[in-house]
């Protein structure tokens, strides 16, 4: 995966993802984003296929983030 995969993602995918690495649950995304925690797990499913890794692979997800500096 290349350290720009992230950078083809919304700016709110992005918002999303910030928060998710740090290892807060959807709902408490959901509730910081005025969002629904269903709406959350959609934007983390999308997260995962944009960046061409397996679902629930944080800890990789978490290196290329902080990689690419966004």
């Amino acid at each position: 995966m290349a350290m720009n995969e992230t950078r083809k993602l919304t700016a709110r995918q992005q918002q999303v993802l910030s928060l998710y690495i740090t290892g807060i649950t959807y709902r408490e995304i959901a509730t910081q984003l005025g969002v629904s925690p269903h709406t959350v797990r959609r934007h983390i499913e999308q997260i995962y296929k944009r960046v061409k890794l397996p679902h629930n692979d944080k800890y990789t997800l978490r290196s290329v983030y902080a990689e690419t500096g966004s």
